[in-house]
């Protein structure tokens, strides 16, 4: 009686184990290669792989350097860019790295475009 126990405990540990390492993704396995040059920016930085962004970590250093960026309109901006994952008034947010397990997410990078008006912008800052 004590061995069928045992071995019902045995096959729950061993199935609860396959469930756990199969749901949980290794953050290196979802790593994808750098675009080549010559890449179209805007179908890169817009690529959605189920929530996640596998170009925009290597993209956004672009974006917060490039001064020709800072002069577009908000529209302009939004063409480029995209929709963005949340706005309210003048403020844009694009998800840039999303670390999670399973559905808990630990640690987000969210580039945060404010804009005065439509016209011009006002700053954009990374958040972490």
């Amino acid at each position: 009686m004590i061995a069928k126990f045992l071995k019902k405990i045995g096959a729950g540990i061993v199935v609860t184990g396959l469930f756990f390492f199969t749901s949980c993704s290794d953050e290196q396995n979802d790593k994808v290669a750098p675009p080549l040059p010559g890449s179209n920016f805007t179908k890169l930085w817009q690529s959605d792989r189920y929530g996640n962004y596998p170009y925009r970590e290597m993209l956004y250093a672009n974006v917060m350097k490039d001064d020709s960026i800072r002069a577009l309109s908000q529209k302009q901006l939004l063409n480029m860019l995209g929709t963005p994952d949340r706005s309210e008034d003048n403020y844009m947010y694009y998800i840039i790295k999303r670390e999670k397990i399973g559905f808990l997410t630990l640690h987000t990078q969210t580039l945060v475009i404010k804009y005065k008006d439509s016209l011009h912008l006002d700053w954009m800052k990374i958040h972490e």
